[in-house]
């Protein structure tokens, strides 16, 4: 059986992690995030969770119907690092938020690992041994 996502999923968490960034930039999402304060390093685990999950949504769905799964792959680690890059970078110049060079690295540490787990899941290697 072939693992495959929806591209619904990976819309609505596209969608979802949208919504979290306006929310976050306008300072309006107070009510959501005040919960999470009481977690050591939530600000980081989020941006772990968050980017890996997304990245692990965009591999399950692009990757199965791609003719060059490693490249697609590559392509989607790339495509999110710059986009997450963009938007770390563009916290300069918004009031409600600080740009993190440490939130930039634990979303590429998401990104990759999910992308990874999510590729070594359509394309498991099946090790096989040849004892005499």
């Amino acid at each position: 059986m072939r693992f495959r996502i929806s591209k619904y999923a990976f819309l609505i968490a596209l969608a979802g992690i949208i919504i979290v960034i306006v929310l976050k930039n306008t300072g309006s999402g107070q009510f959501f995030f005040s919960w999470m304060a009481g977690i050591p390093n939530h600000d980081k685990i989020g941006h772990f969770i968050l980017m890996g999950g997304l990245s692990f949504l965009a591999v399950g769905t692009f990757v199965p119907s791609s003719k060059k799964p490693l490249q697609t792959t590559l392509l989607i680690i790339v495509l999110l690092f710059v986009g997450t890059g963009l938007e770390e970078i563009s916290q300069i110049w918004v009031k409600n938020r600080t740009f993190s060079g440490w939130d930039y690295l634990c979303d590429f540490a998401g990104i990759t690992c999910m992308a990874i787990v999510a590729h070594a899941m359509i394309h498991p290697r099946v090790a096989t041994s040849s004892r005499s």
